[in-house]
């Protein structure tokens, strides 16, 4: 598996990985560590990792367009020293690597992880042109790899190559917050409990949820995450006792508030095509523990919500809609439990991580048939 973040770990990666691992397969993970902080080498359940230290910003072009073929050639010799049978690709800025691997050793098999639609999640951070340029990749690209997963039926439609099998980002259910941790409940200042946590950038909706907390201090609120509106959520931070900020933190720690809040914030703005197709971990981490959510009307995470009746749709781009649902859910404790129930009945119908893996093992063992003659992989 090739991926351009440092595994902290990733949770969708660890979960593939621990799933290929069980299946008997030897999983080693290489990843890029543009910090140069995390271990060259670490074991997790299962799986190895091997990191590649090359320091690079996250969000400056011109730096990752410098380091990212250097980054492709020092995984390119890593792999060139194993014994691969399949090569897993994981976002697009890996798959011309996937590309070179597979011309060079035909008989590797390629798997493309589209986790993104990616040229519009770079809106903003790149010249129009090059995104017209990574866009025409992106619709190419895709046809080359022996199969192909992505997150959800919408993704999937889009992407061309005969073999695309969906693979949600839905937790694992079986990994519940350790209930030896102590409980984060100092965490949250008094008040209806209201949770941010993610990518923090002016189209996740982080303004609104900023003047929602200065409007109504009797609300609890706690933001975690990065991004580029840190510094603006810590300056709101200083000012307002309701609002707290708890920087990264681990998934054990997002799973912990998730189970001790109220409502989960998931507003993201559908102008950008990747958000109105996306299907984020936080939807179905809010499902599974039967948590209600609010999120934006033309967004993928709104339409499942309506249909599985887990949460309240409000428009992005108007504050006070936002800020009305919010009190709805305030006045009315009911309707959140009664939202939480349908979505947890729905998570373990629907969405749980079994299916997911189900998906996955059978796009393994096609590709793998193919190429053996047989039965690749255990049932």
């Amino acid at each position: 598996m090739i991926l351009t973040n440092p595994f902290k770990p990733d949770e969708r990666i660890r979960r593939e990985a621990e799933t290929l691992a069980g299946l008997g397969l030897d999983v080693t993970v290489i990843a890029w560590d543009r910090e140069a902080i995390y271990p060259v080498t670490e074991e997790f359940s299962g799986f190895s990792v091997r990191r590649i230290r090359l320091r690079s910003s996250y969000t400056s072009f011109p730096s990752v367009l410098a380091a990212l073929p250097i980054f492709w050639a020092a995984a390119f010799a890593q792999i060139l020293t194993r014994k691969v049978d399949v090569i897993h690709c994981h976002d697009l800025d890996t798959l011309p690597l996937g590309v070179v691997v597979k011309i060079v050793r035909n008989r590797i098999k390629m798997v493309y992880d589209a986790h993104e639609h990616y040229s519009s999640m770079i809106t903003g951070f790149v010249p129009s042109p090059i995104q017209a340029a990574i866009a025409s990749i992106e619709r190419l690209l895709p046809r080359i790899p022996d199969a192909v997963v992505t997150v959800n039926e919408l993704l999937a439609e889009r992407i061309q190559n005969r073999h695309v099998f969906v693979v949600r980002n839905t937790p694992d259910n079986s990994r519940g917050p350790n209930s030896n941790n102590q409980s984060s409940t100092a965490e949250w200042p008094p008040g209806f409990r209201i949770l941010s946590y993610g990518y923090l950038s002016r189209d996740r909706g982080v303004e609104t949820i900023l003047r929602i907390a200065s409007q109504r201090p009797n609300l609890s609120i706690v933001i975690a995450g990065d991004g580029p509106l840190v510094r603006t959520v810590k300056q709101s931070v200083s000012k307002l006792r309701n609002l707290k900020f708890l920087g990264y933190i681990s998934q054990e720690r997002i799973r912990r508030l998730v189970t001790e809040c109220d409502l989960v914030y998931l507003m993201e703005d559908p102008r950008i095509e990747n958000n109105r197709i996306a299907s984020p971990s936080r939807l179905y981490q809010a499902m599974m523990f039967g948590k209600p959510v609010l999120a934006a009307r033309g967004c993928y995470m709104g339409e499942v919500a309506l249909k599985e009746q887990c949460g309240v749709l409000a428009e992005y781009d108007d504050p006070s809609d936002i800020l009305n649902a919010v009190l709805k859910f305030e006045m009315d404790r009911h309707l959140g439990d009664l939202l939480g129930r349908n979505g947890k009945m729905a998570f373990e119908e629907k969405y749980r991580w079994q299916f997911s893996a189900e998906a996955l093992e059978a796009c393994y063992d096609s590709i793998l048939r193919e190429s053996t003659g047989d039965r690749a992989l255990k049932a």
